[in-house]
């Protein structure tokens, strides 16, 4: 019973979890859930991600995902875990689970997460619409700081 709560708990707090120390075995799991991953997988993991983050109320103003929606990413992702867990990477969370206990999902999962988060990024269109801060971003201020902390500054830059 508590390695399902466990899971749970990880399902919980994946999408807003930041970097975990993780041990060897959890880093191997991580590992191999990442190898293990098609594109599609990554896309429907950065998928399932945001459909949760948008959930927060301060959020959820921002896009309209429908509760259909949201379930189907919900099964689409228990589907994705349960085939990378239980099936591609089985020794790997078996090892995990005999000697680090069940805090590998959260630490493994977190590995595969920057995966599809980098997944998303490397699009153009993505890049793109990062960059645009930029544009209201004071780069003169920057420069200062630059010079200030001692680092050289291209010439070029200003």
């Amino acid at each position: 019973m508590k390695l399902r709560h466990g899971l749970v708990a990880f399902l919980a707090v994946f999408a807003c979890a930041g970097p975990a120390a993780a041990g060897v075995y959890a880093d191997t799991l991580g590992k191999c859930l990442v190898s293990s991953s098609s594109d599609d997988d990554k896309i429907a993991l950065a998928r399932w991600i945001f459909s949760a983050m948008s959930a927060n109320p301060k959020l959820s103003d921002m896009v309209s995902i429908s509760a259909s929606q949201r379930d189907a990413l919900d099964h689409q992702f228990a589907q994705i875990s349960q085939r990378l867990l239980l099936k591609d990477c089985r020794k790997e969370t078996v090892d995990a689970l005999k000697f680090e206990g069940d805090s590998i999902f959260e630490k493994s999962f977190a590995v595969l997460g920057e995966a599809a988060t980098q997944e998303v990024m490397n699009n153009p269109d993505t890049q793109a619409a990062v960059a645009k801060f930029a544009n209201y971003f004071d780069n003169q201020a920057l420069l200062d700081l630059e010079k200030e902390a001692g680092v050289p500054v291209d010439a070029g830059a200003k």
